[in-house]
């Protein structure tokens, strides 16, 4: 109801954990088209939303998952995006998807590739929710985590001071993330401003830099 969709068809499926899947169909003004390419060198990039579900519903299935981290992780993926994109329509956005099953690595390389530059992750930079840093050092990563790494760790300039577990989690798939978004920096102060008057998630995690050796540097 929130999101103005409909939900129609479908059938049942016995199986021993609760899944869905949906084909979603819509319409789009032609003229606003966001697509994931067209970066720029020296556009910023910002993520609206903090990484982690993945591990923290992994720790759930082992038990191991506080309340708090798990209403944490309820919150983001049940949260639209929706205002963020009503907050960009004015806006020269150059490059936008969002962060789902590739994890943050994968969108990202998504991005670089289609615009043919370098984009640049400060690993610092990159907000989790709670625990999340805890759970990965108990090796609670889920597998998707490994199989997105061995697709795209060739792609990938890992800086030696990055964590091993910071490296696991941005490999690590989301459900429901955030936007991931390259836009100048003029832009991108506007579009921090709308964020924080609307009291919504956003953080400058990166840059986009001219093509280099790799399509993704992390530092």
């Amino acid at each position: 109801q929130e999101a103005g969709a409909l939900l129609v068809g479908g059938h049942s499926v016995d199986d021993n954990e609760p899944k869905y899947g949906l084909s979603v169909t819509g319409i789009i003004n032609p003229q606003k088209v966001l697509t994931n390419s067209g970066a720029q060198e020296g556009d910023l990039i910002l993520l609206t939303k903090p990484l982690g579900t993945g591990v923290i519903v992994t720790a759930d299935k082992g038990k191991m998952a506080s309340s708090e981290s798990l209403e944490e992780a309820w919150h983001w993926m049940s949260l639209l995006n929706n205002i963020e994109a009503f907050n960009i329509q004015e806006l020269d956005v150059h490059a936008l998807t969002d962060v789902t099953g590739f994890g943050l690595v994968g969108h990202a390389l998504e991005i670089a590739k289609a615009s043919n530059v370098t984009v640049e992750i400060e690993s610092k930079e990159a907000p989790f929710m709670a625990n999340v840093l805890e759970y990965a050092g108990y090796g609670l990563i889920p597998a998707g985590a490994y199989v997105n790494r061995d697709y795209n760790w060739n792609d990938v300039d890992f800086h030696e001071n990055v964590d091993e577990n910071i490296r696991d989690l941005l490999f690590s798939p989301e459900t429901a993330g955030g936007l991931l978004i390259s836009m100048n920096p003029e832009n991108a102060r506007v579009f921090l401003d709308k964020q924080n008057s609307c009291g919504r998630f956003v953080k400058i995690i990166g840059r986009v830099n001219s093509l280099g050796t790799k399509y993704l540097n992390i530092r």
